[in-house]
């Protein structure tokens, strides 16, 4: 089953590297890094425990259906623009001062540990332990209105603001965008030193550097590649990234637990989600389907926040949606002997959640749909604000489907709709 699995997920793969001809393509690089997972998985290394057939059929099931879905969007004819997706920068300057003003709490907090020495090792400890109730000491600097102006305003304006200045700054080489993209990474990374965000910033900038990267751009086309300096760069940021990632992953491992390789980590890390679903396939059971909230809970909780206010809206479904991927987060299995894991139940698990194989097939369709359609903007418009959006996609959305659905998370999903703000108005060059 797994040698079945893996070459159907290859083939979708190879297909959508042999039409887009690009190595970011999504339908491309998406089906292979599965196709890549299932085969590790089966492979079993360091002991991780089995996962079962129904749950390597649910994801090749979910891989076709996004396949599917990037077919049908290359259908769609997209029209190119008389403006080059300019940003606004005095509404840009207007929104990074909102996103300050809204990160206070962030700023209250980085100002406590600088007070404290600043050990990261502690501080980390610190904020977990705060998180799951059983820390105190920040109770202070958790009142519930800056909870929410962080939560609702601040988290999804810094996740909107910090690629398109990476954008901004790649192509003018403007220092203001450098700026205005390290400190509001510091307003976010210095409150509990995760490593989701840096990992998020470090793809968002190699895909947009290889986007615009002539040379890695037409490597299926000529067939060699010859190092270009945005190449180049590319592969430096990842090196010195990657020495942070391992450096985090030391310090933050508490003393007397289990040390692991890189290599066991990132197999871990991303060949774990399988098993780990799997187990969560047997030990839970859906008793209700949300047809949708839980995979978008992050674009639909403002919106059914507004209506009980009214009495309006399904809140017991949305409440359901909730319950899932709280249900996640706490959810700590082994996938293999003294190694546990918790949330990373791949995207196809909330598929599950809202509609069984249903909700898998349909869900992956309307996925690989969207993704493909930002991929064609780009590719037909090339303009800063198509590329750093599909740049953006590419990393929380599809790098990040082994963990969940990003679409479940406000502060993932708002940017998506939050861009269009920050950009000159588009004039079609002709009507659809």
């Amino acid at each position: 089953m797994v040698w079945f699995c893996s070459i159907i997920c290859l083939s979708v793969g190879i297909f959508g590297f042999y039409r887009d001809r690009k190595i970011y393509s999504p339908q491309g690089f998406f089906a292979t890094f599965w196709a890549l997972l299932i085969f590790l998985s089966g492979m079993r290394l360091y002991d991780l425990y089995e996962t079962s057939t129904f749950t390597y059929l649910i994801v090749t099931l979910g891989v076709i259906c996004f396949g599917v879905g990037s077919f049908f969007s290359s259908l769609v004819k997209i029209p190119p623009s008389s403006k080059n997706g300019e940003l606004n920068d005095r509404i840009y300057n207007i929104l990074c001062i909102i996103c300050v003003i809204a990160l206070i709490y962030n700023i209250q907090i980085i100002m406590r540990f600088f007070a404290s020495g600043f050990d990261i090792g502690a501080i980390y400890y610190e904020v977990a332990r705060t998180a799951s109730g059983e820390e105190t000491s920040l109770a202070g600097l958790y009142p519930g209105w800056q909870e929410q102006l962080r939560q609702y305003i601040g988290y999804p304006l810094l996740y909107t603001i910090v690629p398109i200045s990476i954008s901004a700054y790649i192509s003018t080489r403007r220092k203001k965008y450098l700026v205005v993209s390290i400190l509001l990474s510091a307003l976010r990374f210095l409150v509990d030193i995760r490593r989701t965000f840096l990992v998020i910033i470090v793809i968002i900038i190699a895909c947009r550097l290889l986007i615009d990267s002539p040379k890695i751009r037409n490597f299926f086309k000529n067939y060699k590649l010859r190092i270009s300096k945005r190449a180049l760069v590319t592969t430096i940021l990842m090196l010195v990234f990657g020495l942070g990632f391992i450096w985090l992953s030391t310090i933050r491992r508490a003393e007397g637990e289990d040390r692991y390789s890189f290599i066991q980590n990132f197999y871990f890390y991303y060949v774990g989600s399988l098993p780990y679903v799997s187990k969560m396939f047997e030990l839970t059971t859906i008793s209700q389907y949300t047809f949708g909230l839980t995979s978008f809970r992050g674009l639909f909780a403002p919106i059914f926040g507004g209506l009980a206010i009214f009495g309006l809206g399904n809140q017991e479904l949305m409440a359901t949606a909730t319950k899932n991927i709280t249900m996640l987060h706490g959810s700590n299995l082994f996938v293999a002997p003294g190694h546990r894991f918790n949330s990373y139940a791949t995207i196809f698990y909330q598929f599950y959640q809202d509609g069984g194989i249903w909700g898998v097939a349909i869900i992956s369709i309307i996925f690989g749909f969207y993704a493909h359609y930002l991929y064609k903007c780009m590719s037909v418009r090339f303009s800063e604000r198509d590329k750093i959006k599909y740049a953006y996609f590419f990393s929380v959305f599809i790098m990040f489907s082994v963990l969940h659905f990003n679409g479940a998370v406000l502060v993932y999903l708002w940017p998506l709709i939050l861009e269009r703000f920050f950009y000159k108005r588009k004039v079609p060059l002709y009507n659809q």
